[in-house]
């Protein structure tokens, strides 16, 4: 049997992501899709699972060489999201219930995604301003598009500034 949810949870909010996948764990859903704000689960053994997270920019060949490096210790992975891995495994089978175990690997993966959230708002708030200059020749329906792209632009920046804030409190530990 399949679940489907649909929950607003965005990539600075790893912690409250991990909660709620471990919470539907122990009630015997298991994540197997995600796409933007859409968790799709299968029933299965209710148990204490660990979610994990990795944003990775590797090789095909590099990721699948870590792939098999984090299954070694009891990871399965799940599925992916625009270059964001969802990772699984049993809290009893796990050497570790973090994928990341330096402060160095923590802070490099949130200045990755850092500069890809730097891109996208940058190529939003260029559009957003071209929009609005077409729109004063062509008409309104536009500058809704336009100011669509403004609103995506601002989110991509709050984005930043939390990702920004996690960097910080990772620079301070080490």
């Amino acid at each position: 049997m399949k679940k489907v949810v649909y929950k607003a949870l965005f990539a600075w909010q790893e912690e409250k992501e991990a909660a709620f996948l471990e919470e539907m764990g122990r009630q015997g859903w298991l994540l197997v899709d995600v796409l933007p704000f859409r968790y799709t689960f299968v029933e299965g053994q209710a148990d204490e699972y660990v979610y994990q997270f990795d944003y990775s920019r590797m090789s095909a060949g590099q990721y699948m060489e870590n792939q098999r490096f984090l299954e070694s210790f009891g990871w399965e992975k799940v599925t992916q999201l625009l270059g964001w891995h969802y990772y699984r495994g049993l809290r009893s089978e796990l050497e570790s219930v973090e994928l990341y175990t330096d402060q160095d690997s923590l802070k490099d993966k949130y200045k990755h995604l850092f500069r890809l959230f730097a891109i996208l708002g940058g190529i939003n708030l260029m559009s957003f301003i071209n929009l609005m200059n077409i729109s004063q020749r062509a008409g309104g329906s536009v500058r809704w598009v336009g100011l669509l792209n403004l609103g995506v632009s601002v989110l991509l920046f709050y984005a930043m500034y939390k990702i920004y804030s996690k960097v910080k409190k990772y620079k301070a530990q080490i």
